[in-house]
């Protein structure tokens, strides 16, 4: 389990503290793409992450409401919320290299 206080450096490791601190909905395999899964994601917004396997049948995963509230934003930085700005700032000014 990643310490409360580390930044996530992964979607993967953010979304198993989502996981493990009962903050993300998983939904059934195969969600309809057109309505449903906007109409889950708006009712689960503010509330709880969602995650989407292969919905619509696609090989792929969507999540939404990850970062859905400062307080969930500041814990994925490993930060606390009253240095959000400051550590967003730092980021900014000091960006890491791509390539």
């Amino acid at each position: 389990m990643t310490r409360p206080n580390a930044p996530f450096a992964s979607l993967r490791g953010w979304l198993d503290r989502l996981n493990e601190t009962g903050r993300l909905a998983r939904i059934k395999p195969g969600a309809p793409l057109e309505f449903t899964l906007a109409a889950i994601a708006k009712r689960q917004d503010g509330r709880q992450a969602t995650l989407f396997p292969r919905p619509g049948g696609h090989d792929l995963s969507i999540v939404s409401g990850i970062v859905a509230a400062r307080p969930w934003i500041a814990e994925a930085m490993g930060v606390d919320e009253a240095d959000m700005v400051a550590r967003f700032r730092d980021a900014v000014e000091n960006p890491l290299p791509w390539r």
